[in-house]
């Protein structure tokens, strides 16, 4: 079969002596091992891209960025998924007490969100992204403003804080519960009435003080879903742009003076939610123009803990006290407990043992985050969880883009049907300034 003949030189190659016997270990590849050990392994970059791939984009049906990157930031709370779950049962069977429009966003809603939450493994795929038409739809009809039409007949650009506080006021009359806050949180026993306001409500005490008189006007607590940031030129820090919205020098009518006076206006807090939404109040009107413009100023915002404490009532600081030293507590330990793990690895690092890699602490933490925020875990203190931007000049015009945190430094940007991996540093990088 060789065409070997009587005479022919031949040449072998290979090593002379005994043939090599077959590895001890066998050797694994790359494809062969599961998904958790190959992220152990893996290096940075993959890991990232394999942290985005657990998040879905949302397509844009035409200047619908505000609506997408609003959608994305509201599925960061678990909580809305699980009462939209219930809701929607209610709203499919027609029970609910609500519009037909309504019902149709609370059933659209629910869709889209169980879509968010489901991973994908090929990011450049057409399928990943999600469409929104549905809640879209329900959202035109539920308010028309969301239809309008720009100069050259496409759908104009929203504001996303609109849509945002139009979504969640739709959803407060379908998302109703039974579940009453705890003292804790401040609030009394039948106090919140949906889901809605037990997540994301404030409670803010007014007093105005007249600089001319010696007089004080002490209003009912207000409501709001927003915690609002001014910004002014003396403004570098979110900390600060909150106090100069909750400190504000005001004009009002003085009884006892019988004309308008100069007021100072201080308002508290009298009850804080499980999930803070900050506002920056960046857009102002200009009359000359007739354009709704952005306040370029960077102000800075912390990533890992804003303490709101200070601007609380008293009566809310004594309901804070027990959950703040016990969130101490567990901070205090696991930083001991860091340390101390920090100590062993350097220990065994010198004494030559060999590094384990744990698969589970290699892959990425699960974009499905299923941890319910209780009343009584309120303390004051918040992780920033997601950021919406805007990019551009002015408000009916530009881009939004959302920024979603999947675990310490690990953070996803989603622009509408794009995703990519990002961490920490890009988002410091977001205080405004430019166009940003």
């Amino acid at each position: 079969k060789l065409g070997v003949k009587p005479g022919m030189t031949l040449m072998l190659l290979g090593t002379p002596g005994e043939l090599p016997s077959e590895p001890d270990k066998k050797t694994v590849f790359a494809e062969d091992l599961p998904s958790d050990a190959l992220l152990a392994s893996s290096s940075t970059e993959q890991r990232s891209l394999q942290v985005a791939s657990q998040y879905r984009g949302i397509l844009n049906l035409g200047n619908t960025c505000y609506l997408n990157s609003a959608l994305q930031c509201l599925s960061q709370v678990p909580e809305v998924a699980i009462q939209l779950s219930t809701a929607a049962s209610a709203a499919a069977t027609g029970s609910a007490s609500v519009s037909p429009a309504e019902n149709n966003l609370t059933l659209s809603m629910h869709q889209i969100m169980r879509m968010l939450k489901t991973p994908v493994r090929d990011q450049s795929s057409s399928e990943t992204a999600v469409s929104p038409l549905s809640v879209l739809n329900s959202l035109r009809t539920i308010n028309p403003q969301f239809a309008e039409r720009n100069r050259e007949g496409f759908y104009a650009q929203q504001d996303a804080e609109e849509c945002w506080s139009t979504i969640l006021q739709t959803l407060s009359r379908t998302l109703r519960t039974t579940a009453t806050a705890s003292s804790e949180s401040g609030n009394s026993a039948n106090e919140d009435t949906n889901a809605v306001d037990a997540l994301f409500r404030l409670d803010l005490s007014v007093e105005d003080r007249c600089t001319e008189s010696d007089e004080v006007v002490k209003s009912e607590a207000e409501a709001s879903r927003l915690l609002k940031a001014a910004i002014t030129n003396k403004v570098s820090h979110l900390d600060e742009g909150v106090r100069a919205w909750l400190h504000a020098g005001i004009e009002r009518h003085s009884e006892k003076l019988g004309r308008s006076a100069q007021w100072e206006r201080t308002t508290s807090i009298a009850r804080l939610p499980p999930y803070l939404v900050v506002n920056f109040v960046r857009f102002l009107w200009k009359p000359a123009e007739s354009v709704k413009a952005k306040i370029l100023r960077p102000v800075s915002f912390p990533i890992d803990l804003l303490d709101l404490y200070e601007h609380c009532t008293p009566e809310l600081k004594e309901a804070l006290a027990a959950p703040r030293d016990q969130l101490r507590a567990k901070l205090d330990a696991a930083a001991e407990a860091a340390a101390a793990a920090a100590t062993a690895a350097i220990s065994s690092d010198e004494a030559g043992a060999p590094m384990e890699v744990d698969a589970a602490n290699g892959a990425p933490p699960s974009s499905t985050r299923d941890r319910v925020i209780r009343p009584e875990d309120v303390t004051g203190m918040y992780e920033l969880d997601a950021v919406l931007t805007h990019q551009g000049r002015y408000a009916d015009a530009g881009h939004y883009i959302a920024w979603v945190r999947v675990g310490g430094d690990d953070w996803v940007k989603l622009d509408d049907d794009k995703v990519s991996p990002c961490t920490s540093e890009d988002i410091k990088k977001l205080s405004g300034g430019g166009d940003w």
